[in-house]
């Protein structure tokens, strides 16, 4: 498929989807949504999904020593998902390490998608931005908030910033509806 085929298909621009291949924007879970019933896949398809050993126990509980790097968005983002066995919760915890940014993203980058997020601040400061509103959080700081309204975040200082962040609803259960459940 072209991405002149799949910007008809998805209704997203030829443009945006090659910056996005090309790794040089970031998108949001409506866009994704949009890319996905276009290639007939479930969104979780694009993301590496955490790893299973079998053992109950150990794939509930994830010690510290044992948080790996799940994957990497961009030069911005580096995630850790903290559950092995994402399919079968609501919830979805994972740690985001956000790289220095130099270019402050504005309202345009904003995204809005269904469901709720919250988010805590381990080491660093976030900005977040958040309806029309912009907030500094520190170490310690936490938001918990609607997807509803249109928000971003990103690292304006020199340092890594490092957060927890626990979605709903999870990317890695089938939709309502869907016949794998």
């Amino acid at each position: 498929m072209t991405l002149r085929d799949l910007a008809e298909a998805s209704k997203l621009s030829t443009g945006f989807l090659s910056q996005l291949e090309r790794g040089r924007t970031t998108i949001s879970v409506d866009s994704l949504e949009q890319i996905t019933q276009a290639l007939g896949v479930e969104p979780g398809h694009f993301f590496k999904r955490p790893k299973q050993n079998g053992n109950k126990n150990t794939d509930t509980i994830i010690r510290s020593y044992d948080v790996t790097v799940s994957f990497s968005e961009s030069d911005k983002f580096v995630h850790q998902y903290l559950t092995r066995n994402a399919e079968g919760h609501h919830l979805f915890p994972e740690i985001i390490l956000m790289m220095p940014e130099e270019e402050i993203p504005d309202e345009e980058d904003s995204f809005r998608h269904k469901g709720e997020e919250f988010v805590y601040v381990l080491e660093g400061m976030l900005t977040l931005n958040y309806g029309h509103g912009t907030h500094k959080l520190y170490p310690g700081d936490s938001f918990l908030f609607t997807s509803k309204v249109p928000h971003n975040w990103y690292n304006s200082t020199n340092q890594i910033t490092k957060i927890l962040v626990v979605r709903y609803p999870n990317p890695f259960l089938p939709k309502e509806g869907d016949s794998s459940e």
